[in-house]
C-alpha cells in the first residue's frame, strides 16, 4: 500500500471524528527520537540488514526457508522480507532499502544531524518515479535556547514546502504554532492567557479548490467544528485537556488528557469517549532520558511493561502501550546486530540480522 504522508493522515482521520489532536507534539516526540536513534556507532562504517519473516506464520504453502536461525534452543525457519545497508556520510546516516527478490533499489533514506547532535534533515525518496509523489523532504531549525522552531516539509528539496513555525511564551510552553497542510491550507495554534491557565485553539483554513476531492471533504469536515485545549501547569509538569465538538452549537467536551514535563516529554495520557477513560497510559523515564515503565489501564485491567537497558544506557527490551517489544542485541562495540519484533510479548513476529562493518 502506497505511504501516506504521516501529517495528511492524522489530520483526515481527526477531520473525519470531529477531533484535531495534539499535532504540534508529532514533531517534538519525532525530533526527539531522532536525535537518540544513531544506527551506526562508534567507528562504523557499514551495515548490511536483512529482515526476515517466521516461515510458520506464511499461509502460503510449499514455501522453503531462507535460512534457519536457533532461537530458545529450537531452529527457527526464516523467509527474508526486506534488504537494506546503512553507511555514514560525514553528519548524516544513508540507507538504501532493496528488493529482496531483484535486488533492485527501491527507496533511499538520508538523516543528518548537526554538531549538537540535533535532527537537521530527513529526506525519503523513492527509486520508481511513480512513487515521487510520496518523497519526503523534511529540513528541522531550531532557536537560540536549542528548542524546536521551525521545520518545512515537502515532496522534495526544490518543490513546495510545508512549513512549521513555533514561537513560545516567557514560561517556556508554546506560543503559536503555525502548519502548512500541503498546499491545502493551515492549521493555526494560538494561545489565551486565562486566569490559572493557558487556552489554546487550534483553528484550521483550508483554500478553495473544488476540484480537489480532499479539500473539500476536509473543509466541509472543519466547517462547523471548534478545537481548543487548555493548560494548567502543576508543580514541575504541563497538564493539556483537549476538547472538541462536531457541531458549534453543541458544548464542547474533553476527548484526550495529557501530563507532559517542561522539556515536553509525555509522562501521561488519558483518552476519553463520553466523559469516561478508556484507556490510560503512564510513562516513567530513568536517568538518561528513556523510557524505564509504560503502565496501562483498559476497561479496568491495569498492565506494566518495564522497558530494560544495558550498562551503557543502550535498549535491550523495548516496549510499546500495545504490548509489542523489540529485543535487541550488540556486538563488542554497542552496535545492534539483531532485532527481535513481537507483534505481543509472547508472539515472535519478525526478525532482523545486522552485519555491521567497521
Amino acid at each position: 500500500m502506497k505511504k501516506l504522508n504521516l501529517l495528511v493522515l492524522l489530520l483526515t482521520s481527526s477531520l473525519l471524528y470531529g477531533q484535531v489532536g495534539p499535532t504540534h507534539f508529532e514533531f517534538f516526540d519525532y525530533a526527539k527520537k531522532m536525535e537518540n536513534w544513531k544506527p551506526l556507532k562508534n567507528g562504523a562504517k557499514l551495515a548490511e540488514i536483512k529482515e526476515y519473516s517466521l516461515l510458520s506464520n506464511s499461509f502460503e504453502e510449499g514455501l522453503k526457508a531462507d535460512t534457519t536461525i536457533e532461537i530458545d534452543g529450537q531452529k527457527t525457519e526464516l523467509l527474508i522480507s526486506a534488504k537494506s545497508e546503512s553507511f555514514t556520510s560525514g553528519n548524516s546516516i544513508i540507507t538504501k532499502k532493496f528488493s529482496h527478490t531483484t535486488g533492485d533499489l527501491l527507496e533511499t533514506n538520508t538523516i543528518k544531524w548537526d554538531e549538537m547532535g540535533k535532527v537537521v534533515k530527513i529526506l525519503n525518496e523513492y527509486a520508481d518515479s511513480g512513487m515521487a509523489m510520496y518523497n519526503e523532504y523534511n529540513a528541522i531549525a531550531y532557536d537560540d535556547k536549542n528548542r524546536f522552531a521551525s521545520a518545512i516539509k515537502a515532496t522534495c528539496e526544490t518543490c513546495d514546502p510545508s512549513p512549521i513555525k513555533f514561537t513560545y511564551r516567557d514560561d517556556g510552553d508554546i506560543d503559536k504554532v503555525t502548519m502548512g497542510l500541503m498546499g491545502m491550507g493551515t492549521l493555526e495554534i494560538t494561545a489565551t492567557e486565562k486566569p490559572g491557565m493557558v487556552f489554546f485553539e487550534q483553528k484550521l483554513q483550508f483554500i478553495q479548490d473544488d476540484s480537489n476531492p480532499m479539500i473539500k471533504i476536509m473543509a466541509e469536515s472543519a466547517k462547523n467544528e471548534i478545537n481548543t485545549f487548555q493548560r494548567e501547569t502543576k508543580g514541575d509538569n504541563y497538564h493539556y485537556t483537549y476538547f472538541s465538538n462536531k457541531n458549534s452549537e453543541q458544548k464542547l467536551a474533553p476527548f484526550l488528557k495529557e501530563i507532559r514535563d517542561k522539556s515536553f516529554n509525555l509522562l501521561e495520557t488519558e483518552k476519553l469517549g463520553d466523559g469516561k477513560t478508556e484507556i490510560n497510559i503512564k510513562y516513567t523515564y530513568n536517568q538518561r532520558g528513556g523510557v524505564s515503565k509504560i503502565e496501562t489501564l483498559q476497561n479496568g485491567e491495569p498492565i506494566i511493561y518495564e522497558n530494560t537497558y544495558d550498562e551503557a544506557g543502550r535498549p535491550l527490551i523495548q516496549y510499546m502501550p500495545d504490548g509489542s517489544k523489540s529485543i535487541y542485541k550488540y556486538d563488542e562495540k554497542g552496535n545492534w546486530t539483531s532485532l527481535y519484533n513481537y507483534s505481543d510479548p509472547n508472539t515472535l513476529n519478525t526478525i532482523t540480522l545486522r552485519k555491521v562493518s567497521y
